[in-house]
């Protein structure tokens, strides 16, 4: 999983770029996948000559960030007219603007701490010392189908996102694999780790942001004009993200690869398969969630979730892996397919369980997050109505 929560990618690339670009991934992570199959033990650290190139790829970010700071404070105090200082703090301010931002919270979660959930936090404590990590300060309940790790605030610290979805239907083995996946993150890099380009990253969003134009223009009489004069200013700002995001492709899903077989050397191989075959439901998921929502009777949306997905077979399971466009169900376009990582899974030796979540810690656990996965449910059923 990743860093933010996104929905599932399950059907095909429109645009030819899109297509060459969705290529291009595939490529990278099947060599990826036949690099950590075929060795006994894969670095998670990208290269240092990896990471220096990416280190000078962002670097006129950077450059441009402190020359308009730098310009603008100087124009700001020395500058002999009236223009001059008004350009002074124009540049001040897109400086401002275009700073690289610590991430925040997710909005509509609930956060979780040692206090308010010891159970949970005594699993993750296990799983993370599996994973040869150090566990996160915050655990959060979300309405998504899906599941991240990330560091926020400027001190990049570790947060776990649980997706409600994907944990009510995962089996109790299963979640102890999600949760070896979402920890093994903070076990793994890639060339975007680090501050250096994580800041660059942010800086090129707030620009494409800005690119975008502001809303009051873009929907006045000139939109057309405001549009298609910043359209290559958007394009150059793509452009260069494209090329962060390729040239840490590699890297990003050995990463993933990585944290697959944490999941499955803490939860166990059958338990980390499972994990993963749980994704291929998410359109059974969506689909429940849905009808639990618009219901007049307003039944538990987990309930309908956990019967839903109770009733599908290991025979169903199957009939998804080899169904027309499995091979395209991923966490995201920079990811490799679900297809990828369970055959990586099936191909390694089997692992056997090191972290095994038994009927006590399982209800204890249960219990800390009945609270969290109500609100959940409160926030995911009035989004589906008003977005209906």
């Amino acid at each position: 999983m990743q860093t933010s929560a996104v929905p599932f990618v399950s059907e095909s690339p429109a645009s030819w770029f899109q297509r060459a670009e969705q290529g291009l991934a595939d490529r990278f992570a099947r060599r990826q996948l036949a690099s950590v199959a075929g060795r006994a033990k894969v670095t998670s650290r990208p290269a240092p000559a990896n990471r220096l190139l990416m280190w000078v790829v962002v670097a006129p970010v950077h450059a441009a960030l402190l020359a308009g700071l730098g310009f603008g404070v100087l124009l700001l105090v020395h500058g002999p007219t009236a223009p001059l200082r008004a350009l002074g703090c124009v540049l001040l301010l897109g400086a401002y603007a275009t700073s690289p931002r610590p991430a925040k919270l997710p909005r509509h979660s609930v956060a979780l701490s040692r206090e308010t959930a010891p159970s949970l936090f005594a699993l993750v404590d296990r799983v993370a010392a599996v994973c040869q990590t150090r566990p996160p300060t915050q655990v959060l309940v979300t309405r998504d189908f899906n599941a991240f790790a990330t560091r926020v605030g400027w001190r990049r610290t570790p947060v776990l996102g649980l997706g409600a979805p994907l944990w009510v239907a995962s089996p109790p083995q299963a979640r102890v694999a999600l949760l070896g996946h979402e920890l093994g993150h903070f076990a793994h890099g890639d060339l975007t780790d680090g501050w250096w380009v994580w800041a660059a990253e942010s800086s090129l969003t707030h620009w494409l942001d800005i690119c975008g134009g502001p809303r009051r223009l873009l929907y006045a009489d000139n939109a057309f004009i405001v549009k298609y004069a910043l359209l290559p200013f958007r394009a150059a700002l793509l452009s260069y993200l494209w090329l962060i995001g390729t040239l840490n492709g590699p890297a990003s899903q050995r990463r993933e690869y990585l944290a697959d077989v944490d999941a499955a050397r803490a939860a166990g191989t059958p338990a980390a398969v499972r994990m993963l075959e749980v994704l291929l439901l998410e359109p059974t998921v969506s689909t429940a969630m849905t009808r639990a929502a618009v219901s007049p009777q307003r039944p538990d949306l987990w309930d309908v979730v956990r019967s839903d997905v109770g009733a599908v077979g290991e025979d169903d399971f199957r009939r998804r892996r080899l169904a027309p466009g499995a091979e395209r169900n991923r966490i995201d376009a920079s990811h490799p397919s679900t297809l990828l990582r369970l055959s990586l899974l099936e191909t390694l030796p089997p692992a056997h369980a090191l972290v095994v979540l038994d009927s006590g810690s399982r209800q204890a656990v249960d219990a800390e997050l009945s609270r969290p996965l109500a609100l959940a449910a409160q926030h995911a059923g009035e989004h589906i109505r008003y977005r209906r």
